[in-house]
């Protein structure tokens, strides 16, 4: 049985910088190179598909690379939920393919069903709660570095991502284990350390 470590969360919640302070064999959901595939598809229902299709194609790359060298555990950056709660939420925004959505959500159960839950791999899903204070710094930091889609930079986008993965996180939470982390815990952030530079985190901490 393989422990495979799902790292959820929106744009600017940390992931990367969860996933970099663990040991274990790591592997993201869509690669850079991987990342073209995407360009020409406009519906969210074809976009889920094709991720869905990238998803299948890492898990039997695990089930090879990961008995052979014996990693204790594996860290997935983003699975099943961030296509879910990004392309129904794309759907939402752009009325006209409203249609997507509970196709998405069949497709998806449907996966999970057939190759997810049938092998019997252990999965525990890790959602980072974000604070939209950070969220909103980090992302301006990663304008600088990257071309960040527009989209995903856009914090009401964002915020119904949030709500959507909140959504599927509580739907699924019988198939997986789910564990919620705070993104002010995540960055360590304490009360002195704070000073008004995020007043969600600071809340939070009261």
């Amino acid at each position: 049985m393989v422990n495979i470590h799902v790292i959820e969360g929106i744009d600017g919640t940390g992931k990367s910088t969860y996933i970099s302070t663990k040991d274990g064999f790591k592997i993201s959901a869509v690669n850079k190179s991987e990342k073209s595939l995407f360009d020409d598809l406009k519906s969210p229902y074809n976009k889920a598909f094709t991720f869905l299709m990238l998803i299948l194609k890492k898990h039997e790359y695990l089930r090879k690379v990961v008995p052979e060298f014996k990693y204790d555990a594996v860290y997935f950056d983003r699975w099943l939920f961030s296509t879910l709660a990004y392309q129904t939420t794309e759907a939402i925004f752009n009325k006209k393919y409203m249609s997507d959505i509970s196709r998405i959500e069949h497709l998806v159960k449907r996966y999970m069903t057939q190759h997810i839950v049938s092998r019997n791999d252990r999965i525990i899903v890790h959602y980072i709660m974000p604070d939209f204070d950070l969220v909103k710094e980090n992302l301006e930091k990663e304008k600088d570095k990257t071309e960040l889609d527009q989209r995903f930079s856009d914090l009401s986008f964002l915020k119904s991502v949030h709500y959507r993965y909140m959504k599927y996180l509580r739907e699924y939470q019988d198939w997986f284990e789910i564990d919620y982390i705070d993104q002010c815990q995540l960055f360590g952030y304490t009360g002195d350390e704070l000073n008004g530079k995020s007043s969600s985190c600071q809340e939070q901490l009261v």
